[in-house]
């Protein structure tokens, strides 16, 4: 009766890179990225595009009485990769934000030479247009217990569990959720951290309950007045990266740190 993780050994089932612009992307600018999105998305391997075309709108003008037909235009662009209808990737570009997630998460050398493929020039695009203003890393880590639901003590699978949860949740009488969050220095700027424990029973029909454990963990550098090339954005993320594996392997058991593969003083 153990906890395990639910994807494989690293646990990691999502992953998502936000770019935040400081301003909205003009049309224009935003065009050119999108462009290079939707000329490569085929050859990067996705399957699916979303991307907003031209409409003819109706304009009213109530004191005149007129009606006017005018054409609306919107450069946003999303594509994604789906297999049996799962979603593997989303790449998404809209006016003020930049991302992109995975659920096929292997290793971070992986998902970062990824991002580079895909998004690195329409990127650089944008950044001739106006300037990042965040940089936002998630990770959405996933357990489950192997035994019934209501014996799923979690002090064999976390080293310090929030100490206002009660002891007969801990325990795992009951389910419960802790949010802790803090801002820290990286690189002389702000770097927003946020742990999120959330324990749920998944429930089949005819079956007892699975409990099961979500841990997620932000890392948010905010850029202020500093303005970064697309070469230091993805030296930033490099640092989130960092940051969000110690923290969340700190609130792991070591032995759980260890059959996760994680070497601390890596990141450190």
């Amino acid at each position: 009766m153990v906890w395990k993780p639910r994807n494989d050994a690293h646990a990691i089932e999502r992953v998502r890179v936000q770019f935040h612009f400081r301003d909205v992307i003009p049309k224009k600018g935003l065009r050119r990225s999108a462009d290079v999105v939707e000329r490569n998305f085929s050859s990067w391997g996705f399957n699916g595009l979303e991307s907003a075309t031209n409409t003819n709108q109706i304009k009213i003008d109530a004191q005149l009485g007129t009606l006017t037909t005018e054409k609306s235009v919107s450069s946003g662009v999303t594509v994604k990769r789906m297999d049996n209808g799962v979603l593997l990737e989303e790449l998404a570009l809209v006016e003020n934000v930049f991302g992109y997630l995975s659920t096929t998460y292997s290793a971070w050398k992986n998902f970062r030479d990824r991002l580079k493929e895909i998004a690195e020039e329409p990127l650089d695009l944008a950044l001739q247009s106006t300037d990042l203003s965040i940089i936002r890393l998630d990770y959405w880590d996933g357990f489950e217990f192997s035994g019934v639901a209501s014996e799923a003590n979690v002090t064999s699978i976390l080293r310090n569990p929030d100490a206002s949860i009660p002891s007969h949740s801990i325990e795992g009488k009951s389910l419960w959720h802790s949010n802790v969050g803090w801002i820290e220095q990286v690189s002389g700027l702000d770097l927003l951290i946020n742990r999120n424990i959330n324990t749920f029973d998944k429930v089949l029909e005819g079956e007892p309950p699975v409990r099961q454990m979500g841990i997620y963990t932000l890392a948010e550098i905010r850029l202020g007045d500093s303005v970064v090339s697309t070469g230091q954005a993805f030296s930033l993320l490099e640092d989130a990266h960092k940051r969000s594996i110690l923290v969340f392997a700190d609130c792991l058991t070591p032995a759980v740190v260890a059959s996760l593969g994680i070497d601390q003083d890596k990141y450190k």
